[in-house]
């Protein structure tokens, strides 16, 4: 192995590292609707998304590397094909994440730009999963199952509820309207 073998893969790393990051913002911009979705499913149940990101792997992700690995090249096409799906369900929860933690970033700096705060949360996802030992085995899989699991449930289409019938529902008299000067200071 030459030095010029460990600069390629160091850059390689580094390339990698910045595509996620870029990935990240541009999924966060572009899907915003579907970014705040799997944010909400992230905040609220974080376990819930991880199992279903783990489920995904374990079905999807190693059906997809079965047919990759197939002669066939039609085969082959449709492995590609899930596992691309899978980057992209993934890349829309981890815009999500990139969110979150750029929303926690931002309560420390309020003077911090949404954008700026957005680009930070991506950085410092992408810059703690890359750091050795604890990025490579607890951060990265983590992350990368919550985000593939709350992306997949972002895109699902939210469950509606049944309206309470008129015999079961809560007197409706007793709670004060909200004003709508109250309605910022509640989050």
């Amino acid at each position: 192995m030459t030095i010029g073998d460990v600069l390629a893969v160091v850059a390689g790393i580094m390339a990698t590292g910045v595509t996620m990051w870029a990935l990240l913002i541009v999924m966060a911009l572009v899907f915003a609707g579907r970014v705040g979705r799997a944010q909400t499913l992230l905040l609220t149940r974080p376990l819930r998304a991880t199992g279903v990101g783990l489920i995904l792997a374990l079905t999807a992700g190693l059906f997809g590397l079965a047919l990759v690995n197939q002669p066939n090249g039609l085969l082959k096409l449709f492995g590609w094909i899930l596992l691309v799906g899978l980057l992209q369900i993934g890349a829309l929860g981890g815009g999500g994440l990139a969110l979150l933690i750029g929303g926690r970033i931002r309560e420390g700096a309020p003077d911090l730009s949404p954008f700026g705060a957005l680009g930070r949360g991506a950085g410092f996802l992408v810059a703690a999963s890359l750091t050795p030992v604890v990025g490579w085995f607890l951060i990265w899989p983590l992350s990368t199952l919550a985000a593939l699991g709350s992306g997949c449930l972002a895109l699902l289409p939210p469950r509606r509820r049944p309206e309470p019938s008129a015999a079961t529902a809560p007197a409706q008299a007793s709670i004060p309207p909200v004003a709508a000067s109250d309605v910022g200071a509640v989050s």
